[in-house]
């Protein structure tokens, strides 16, 4: 369930993409001057005007070397002007495109696109001077010369690694880095306002408090590390696995109803769980105990999907059947 739990409105996208446009078309303008007496006039202005905007505005030829580096990018990537001019502007930053989503994108889709569409917005992974990954809002514009052939291209992004900070640490668990039970209420929220039905597994680890006991607690947090690496590696990319707190984690399969199919699922997350660690060189064991709730369309109440998903959970570990189905009890 690839989803941005709190993303940029329709306006702050607007607001890059109209300034994108904006910058290319005053460096249209100025070039066309490059001829004329009011060439190094419309320069000067032109120059001034970049350096007023706070966000990164950079200038890249067809080849990808950076033009011109406003102060903004200065800023923002603490490379001057002098430094970024000339160099290839992806190998400077480390540049990885990302959609709106988040989800990664290859940078030949990104450029095909804004060679379709003449402009393109997403999201940026990038690397400033001193080394630190930064993460920004990006809107593209293609450049173009007086014959309408693109020789190049305009990008304004906004460093935004602060804001996406504050938002994991709201909705997101420090220790695994799975979303929370906030981020799972406005998930199952989003998910059943679409309908198509849904599957909510309500996962509990057998054997850790053991682990805990007799391995210590810093034992105890890396099974809980690698149970979410296995959860993760059980289910489909678009489920969503969250770590509700302690030894308890939730998937939510969305668009998965029939009951074999459910179960195949559930029993991959069992499977994959049952494989021993080896935690500090020393084995451990931990089992899951799943109980499962289905909505077979829209209007389910989320909150009554994680309890008919616990109930069933508790079911399963006392008669240690492994998987039970609320439905079932």
């Amino acid at each position: 369930m690839a989803r941005r739990a709190a993303g940029y409105s329709p306006d702050d996208i607007g607001y890059l993409t109209a300034l994108a446009d904006t910058a290319a078309a005053t460096l249209d303008s100025a070039r066309l001057l490059a001829d004329s007496a009011m060439a190094a006039e419309g320069l000067r202005r032109q120059s001034e005007w970049l350096d007023q905007v706070s966000d990164a505005i950079i200038t890249c030829d067809a080849d990808h070397q950076v033009l011109t580096w406003n102060s903004g990018a200065e800023l923002t990537y603490q490379y001057s002007s002098a430094e970024a001019v000339g160099c290839d502007a992806d190998a400077l930053l480390a540049t990885e495109y990302r959609t709106g989503t988040g989800e990664p994108v290859p940078a030949e889709a990104v450029f095909a696109a804004l060679t379709g569409t003449g402009r393109w917005s997403g999201e940026l992974r990038q690397r400033r001077a001193d080394g630190e990954e930064i993460e920004l809002l990006c809107s593209l514009t293609e450049l173009l010369d007086e014959d309408r052939r693109r020789v190049g291209w305009v990008a304004v992004n906004r460093d935004v690694t602060d804001e996406r900070r504050t938002e994991r640490l709201a909705l997101y668990d420090p220790l695994t880095g799975l979303p929370n039970r906030r981020y799972l209420l406005d998930c199952l929220d989003e998910t059943a306002r679409r309908g198509g039905g849904l599957a909510v597994l309500f996962v509990d680890l057998d054997g850790f408090k053991q682990v805990n006991d007799t391995l210590g607690h810093e034992a105890g947090d890396e099974v809980l590390r690698v149970a979410a690496r296995r959860l993760l590696g059980a289910v489909r990319q678009g489920d969503t696995v969250v770590r509700l707190g302690g030894d308890e984690f939730i998937v939510v399969a969305e668009g998965i109803v029939a009951r074999a199919a459910v179960r195949a699922r559930a029993g991959r997350v069992a499977a994959g769980l049952s494989e021993p660690m080896l935690i500090d060189g020393a084995p451990a064991t931990v089992l899951g105990s799943i109980g499962v709730a289905v909505a077979a369309c829209a209007g389910n109440d989320p909150m009554d999907l994680i309890r008919s998903a616990d109930t069933a959970m508790y079911a399963a570990k006392r008669g240690r059947h492994g998987v039970v189905f609320a439905d079932e009890l």
